[in-house]
């Protein structure tokens, strides 16, 4: 691939190994390996190993293997081996290796093999490998090899192997390996290998190997190899190795190991 274009027809020939152009003219001739810009001037001849620049100039000179700053200037010099601090000081000085601390004191000094929080006191001292708990204390006591709950009662006792649940009780009791149902009673029945339906019901019997089709008729028939239609019937036709169209016509013959040129205008 020679180029990554997103609304600048200026990227049009510049090598992918080369530059990242996003909104920012400036950045062309700027080599990838060097920096990534993301509208911060400042950030060019800055090498990419060194500093990730995100809207924050102070930043700039802090090596990246030392530090990841997210608009929080208390964590420059604390390693990053050491502590990913998210607006939560409280978490300086903590190892990363302990715990993970989102908004949520409360978890400080529980080792991160033991317990993820998530703003629930009630999973505090299960184990990890025993049960994910996302505000259904139902699950506490549940095996995570067992089941993963998704406010869903039903799904209680259903292995993990057979089921995902997902408000869905009609998908109870039809092995995963058979169908993903999502809202979609007419899926029950089609195997997974055969046919992915997303409220299509056209899809049914068309092989998965052959066609994804997303609300698209026009594209039945037409191998998968060969095109990926995505609303955009001028592209039937042209060759997946060749092009690919994202309701961009200019692109048509212009081949994908040259330039990808997404949302030209």
């Amino acid at each position: 691939m020679e180029a990554i274009d997103i609304n600048s027809p200026a990227l049009i020939g510049i090598s992918c190994t080369e530059s990242i152009h996003i909104n920012t003219p400036a950045q062309i001739g700027i080599p990838f390996t060097e920096t990534i810009h993301i509208n911060s001037p400042e950030l060019i001849g800055i090498s990419c190993t060194e500093s990730i620049h995100i809207n924050t100039p102070a930043q700039i000179g802090i090596p990246f293997t030392e530090t990841i700053h997210i608009n929080s200037p208390e964590l420059i010099g604390i390693p990053f081996t050491e502590t990913i601090h998210i607006n939560s000081p409280a978490l300086i000085g903590i190892p990363f290796t302990e715990t993970i601390h989102i908004n949520s004191p409360a978890l400080i000094g529980i080792p991160f093999t033991e317990t993820i929080h998530i703003n629930s006191p009630a999973l505090i001292g299960i184990p990890f490998t025993e049960t994910i708990h996302i505000n259904s204390p139902a699950l506490i006591g549940i095996p995570f090899t067992e089941t993963i709950h998704i406010n869903s009662p039903a799904l209680i006792g259903i292995p993990f192997t057979e089921t995902i649940h997902i408000n869905s009780p009609a998908l109870i009791g039809i092995p995963f390996t058979e169908t993903i149902h999502i809202n979609s009673p007419a899926l029950i029945g089609i195997p997974f290998t055969e046919s992915i339906h997303i409220n299509s019901p056209a899809l049914s019997g068309i092989p998965f190997s052959e066609i994804i089709h997303i609300n698209s008729p026009a594209l039945i028939g037409i191998p998968f190899s060969e095109t990926i239609h995505i609303n955009s019937p001028e592209l039937i036709g042209i060759p997946c190795t060749e092009t690919i169209h994202i309701n961009s016509p200019a692109l048509s013959g212009i081949p994908c190991t040259e330039s990808i040129l997404l949302l030209l205008h």
